[in-house]
């Protein structure tokens, strides 16, 4: 079979890439190639996991290039799946298809289709969604919300949709040190993009700094959100209690540095950020929406927030802040929700499976 993804960033869905192929390989009889448009840390990875990786660099190749090319290699292996992620990937797929006979397409979607830009972007979700809806044996949403959301909003048929969570694959020691000392420290990851609110973060790390001198918050990532958030912090006069740390290589020491860990985002699939806080321990908090809703019991492995206001998400901080032990308890309860429900060995063998039922 052949895996088919961009690889030119690190974030949730190329980790589910990498997690996918990397078990595929090593605990299944799959052959598996994973093909990926840009060297990267996704490529870096499964080269070090001994999985077989393929370059075809977006950068050197046209669109019609990227078919020939990928054609060929497909012509070699001769997968009988081609899955692919993103919509540029299930272009590619559903052209290489006619070279390889009886093949099928699938296709894993990691979060909802984003309707609220230009021209461009509303003509590419709408072949996307043709594209799913009529060429791909099967579509995998990673939530049930955003299977909804595939099912009613995309209008694909009920049919082809399969729903299987994200996982993770390694779980190191707990998290015991949260809330130990005389600061909250507040953490978030994700690219900063519009989906994500950071603002919003912004806007809470002001509440709760204006009502405790005991608080700290610490972003990881990158994009072009940058410098809004630089300018809200500036001029919210946050200095060095926000914490702007950029792209991160060691996200296990992120992880090891904070006590709570905020979701702020309009809407999400099933992000891996919140899957590595809470599989270190970290109690969350974060808005009742989309796949959070299926990751979070309100009051037992975080706090869900109904209302999208600054005071809301501080209140929540605070609380926690306040009652350590409810804190700690989330965290542990946090833990165990992964090692039994999102565990990349249970993502794998629903994916594994998923391909034996197509033939």
């Amino acid at each position: 079979m052949m895996i088919l993804a961009s690889g030119d960033l690190w974030a949730g869905a190329e980790a589910v890439v990498y997690e996918l192929c990397r078990g595929l390989v090593h605990d299944t009889p799959a052959e598996v190639t994973a093909v990926f448009l840009n060297e990267g840390e996704l490529s870096a990875k499964c080269r070090q996991a001994a999985i077989p990786t393929h370059i075809i660099d977006e950068k050197r190749h046209g669109f019609l290039s990227l078919v020939r090319l990928i054609s060929g290699l497909a012509s070699q292996t001769r997968p009988q799946i081609i899955h692919a992620h993103r919509y540029k990937e299930n272009m590619l797929a559903l052209l290489v298809k006619p070279f390889l006979g009886q093949s099928r397409l699938i296709s894993t979607v990691h979060g909802h289709f984003d309707h609220n830009g230009g021209l461009k972007l509303k003509a590419l979700n709408l072949a996307n969604a043709l594209i799913l809806g009529h060429a791909f044996s099967a579509v995998v949403a990673v939530s049930k919300d955003l299977q909804g959301h595939l099912r009613d909003d995309v209008h694909i048929p009920e049919s082809r949709i399969r729903c299987i969570a994200n996982g993770m694959g390694s779980f190191l020691p707990e998290h015991y040190e949260i809330m130990s000392g005389d600061f909250m420290t507040v953490g978030s990851a994700g690219r900063l993009f519009p989906v994500k609110d950071y603002p919003l973060m912004v806007d809470v790390a002001k509440e709760v700094c204006s009502r405790t001198d005991n608080a700290r918050f610490f972003l990881a990532g990158d994009g072009p959100g940058m410098q809004l958030l630089q300018d809200m912090i500036r001029n919210y006069g946050l200095g060095d209690r926000f914490i702007l740390l950029g792209h991160v290589q060691d996200m296990e020491g992120f992880y090891r540095s904070i006590d709570v860990y905020l979701n702020t985002s309009r809407h999400e699939g099933m992000p891996m950020t919140l899957l590595e806080a809470m599989s270190h321990g970290i109690p969350v908090v974060a808005p009742s929406v989309g796949g959070l809703k299926e990751m979070i019991t309100h009051g037992v492995e975080g706090v869900l927030v109904e209302e999208r206001t600054a005071g809301s998400f501080a209140d929540a901080l605070i609380g926690l802040m306040r009652d350590r032990h409810a804190a700690r308890s989330m965290g542990m309860q946090a833990r165990q929700r992964i090692e039994q429900d999102f565990s990349s060995r249970k993502m794998v063998k629903s994916y594994y499976d998923l391909y034996s039922s197509l033939f």
